[in-house]
Order: C-alpha cells, then structure tokens, then sequence
C-alpha cells in the first residue's frame, strides 16, 4: 500500500512538473501587436485572429471588436466554433482593440468609448469617486476608421463591403455613436448593453440628424441596408441607468419610422444580466455580421 502511494506522488509529481513546463495557454491562429496613434499620442493593443484557410476572391469578412482586453479570446473562440465547416458561417478575421500592458483599460476606454459631457449631464458614480478622463470618442474612430482599418486591409486579404463594429456597454454608446456620426463606415454595427444615458443620452439626438441626413440622402438601391443590432439581459430591466428602458427605446424608433437604409434587430436574452449577456451577445453579433440572410436580421426577437 505504501509503495502504491508513494508511486502515486511521484506521478502527480511527475504530472505537475509538465504542467509547468506546458507554459500558458494559447489560443491558435492569432497574433498581436502594439499600434502607435500619433494624432492622438495613444497606443493600443491589436489581436488578430486570422483563418488558416485561403481567402476567398472577395477577401474575409472582419469583425472588429472592442474591449479586446476581456472579450478577444471568448470572441476568437466563439468565431472558430461559429465557422467549422461544413455547417458554419464564413469564415472571418477578428480584430480586438486592447491596451499595452500597464495600462488601465478600465480607465482608457472612459476617454475613447465617450462623447464630452458636462459634469451635470453625468450621475454620481456609485464609489463616489470622480469620473475618469472623458470624451475622446472622435479620436478613437479616427485611429479605427484612418489608422486601423487601413492597416488591416494592407496585412490580410479582407472584405471591404463586410465589415462590422461589436461593443458593449460603453462600447454599445460607442458603436450606436459611430453608426449616428460615420455611416458607411461599417455594414453592420452591434451594439449590446448601450449605455444610452450617457451625456443625458445624446444619442438620441445623433439618431435624429442621422435620421434627417439618411432621409435626405434617399435610397441607395445599389448597396444592402446597413445592419444594426441592439442587444439587452433581461436583468438589466430596473437599472439605476435605465439600460433595459433605453435600448427599447431606441430600438423603437429605429423600427417604427426605419431609415431606408438601416435594418434594426433588437434583441432580449433571457435570464442574463449586464456582464453574463456578453457571451450571448459576440454569438449574435457573429451571426448578424456573417449571415448573408436578411430574414435571418431583420426581426425584433
């Protein structure tokens, strides 16, 4: 019995000595580099996950996501499993947008996810500590739209026409922003947990020039409508923010009197809260960003 033991702990020992030597895991098929903007004297980390398969004459599609820091290896994951083939969707290229180490990404994203704010237009934070450095939402797609997207395109064969842009949260304020103020800039926008009250919700003042701009422009028959998608937990319903209440909101003005050249989803997700409805929602917005179905997007659901 002894003997039996002692082999034991000298397999567990054995064991935990590879293990140690195996060394971090490492999600396949991606890299990352750090990225200077000097316009903006920021720099950011960049993960790619690239398919190993050759691209397709038309280029692959990219999703460009960010809170890359938190959400790129859930997302990369997700995306491989989403496009196994033979029944998967196409396959893509998955940017993150992240920040260097010994950067406070929680801090960071304050500056480039906001639009500027007037102390009066924001609530006390619930620590009571003051709000970080705020609005450098233009800067920031500045870097995605002049710096990064270019880049992108000159690294890896891509498809021009089947981009799309995901965030959360601020990130959700961040992708409606982009949508309201750069149209055209991406095919599809998804845009989970918005944080719509910020800056007393400007937002919905950017959706009615937005609206006015896209109404005066007419319709492009030559292009697919720009697709959208709003997503929400269930429990967020009662938020001290209103998140639940907001994002309907918005979404119903988006559905009741749609821009012709915008195609809104909205979607609620049982049983999930702010941070528990991310996996749901990169799975959702992969889909809206790679299904070539409009009858798979466009319904409120």
């Amino acid at each position: 019995m002894e003997g039996e033991v002692n082999g034991m702990d000298g397999a567990i020992q054995e064991l935990s000595v590879a293990l140690e030597e195996e060394g971090p895991v490492h999600v396949p098929g991606t890299e990352a580099w750090i990225m200077e903007w000097p316009a903006s004297s920021r720099s950011y980390r960049i993960m790619a996950s690239v398919p190993a398969e050759e691209a397709p004459p038309e280029g692959f599609p990219v999703i460009y996501l960010l809170d890359g820091d938190s959400c790129f290896a859930l997302a990369a994951e997700t995306l491989r499993l989403m496009t196994r083939k033979p029944h998967g969707y196409d396959s893509a290229i998955l940017i993150g947008i992240g920040y260097p180490a010994g950067k406070d990404a929680s801090k960071e994203r304050f500056r480039d996810y906001t639009t500027p704010s007037g102390e009066s237009m924001l609530p006390k934070r619930g620590d009571g500590s003051p709000w970080p450095e705020i609005g450098g939402a233009a800067a920031f797609l500045d870097f995605i739209t002049s710096g990064l997207k270019p880049l992108v395109a000159k690294r890896y064969p891509v498809n021009s026409r089947r981009q799309s842009l995901f965030g959360h949260s601020l990130g959700g304020f961040l992708v409606l922003h982009a949508l309201f103020t750069r149209r055209g800039e991406f095919a599809a926008y998804v845009a989970g947990s918005p944080s719509i009250w910020w800056a007393d919700r400007v937002l919905l003042q950017e959706e009615e020039v937005f609206r006015q701009q896209a109404e005066a422009a007419g319709v492009d028959g030559s292009a697919p409508p720009i697709e959208l998608f709003i997503g929400i937990g269930e429990l967020e319903k009662g938020h001290q923010s209103r998140l639940w209440e907001n994002a309907e909101e918005m979404a119903e003005r988006l559905t009741a009197r749609p821009p012709a050249c915008l195609m809104t989803t909205f979607g609620r997700f049982e049983g999930d809260g702010h941070v528990s409805v991310i996996p749901a929602l990169i799975a959702k917005g992969i889909r809206i960003a790679l299904s070539k179905s409009h009858d798979e997007r466009g319904r409120i659901i």
